[in-house]
């Protein structure tokens, strides 16, 4: 269903702005799919709203399997900074992953640090972390600035290694 919302999306004929409010309102719901804590803090708190945990939700009563993804997301932090929090996550994935295309070039992206330290996880598994970064609160998404990926004041923690991060196991 993703991937026929995602292609509905990009061969629609409406404006680019809209695409990319479309893209991350998917991407939102995705992330709140993929959530690790209760999924009623997460929704309310998407509407700014604070809340205790249920205790009712599929999460609070049976835990996802997670993974230390501090790592993973200290990388994926390093390079939206590297690469001037200018970028969307597929473009950043390239730069992960040492990808050599024709954007990743014509920006520079093959010289920074980041370029090609995230060979372990393939591009289906860095989507989903950074999708889970986003819901997070750790990176923000700049709608305005092309769908960019920004760092947020709790980047800062994770950064510095102060605060774990822990991402939800893909389900193959």
């Amino acid at each position: 269903d993703v991937v026929n919302h995602r292609r509905m999306i990009e061969a629609s004929d409406a404006e680019d702005q809209f695409k990319r409010v479309a893209g991350a309102k998917l991407d939102a719901l995705l992330g709140l799919c993929e959530a690790t804590t209760c999924r009623r803090v997460r929704l309310l708190a998407y509407f700014g709203e604070a809340s205790t945990l249920c205790g009712n939700c599929d999460t609070c009563l049976e835990p996802p399997v997670v993974w230390d993804g501090t790592v993973a997301a200290r990388k994926a932090l390093s390079c939206a900074f590297r690469c001037g929090q200018r970028f969307g996550a597929g473009h950043l994935i390239d730069v992960l992953l040492g990808n050599v295309t024709d954007r990743v070039v014509q920006w520079g992206h093959s010289a920074v640090s980041t370029f090609g330290i995230g060979k372990e996880l393939d591009k289906k598994q860095w989507q989903a972390v950074y999708r889970q970064l986003v819901a997070q609160g750790v990176l923000a998404v700049d709608h305005a600035g092309y769908g960019a990926l920004k760092l947020t004041p709790l980047s800062r923690a994770v950064l510095t290694g102060a605060e774990p991060v822990h991402l939800r196991q893909l389900q193959e």
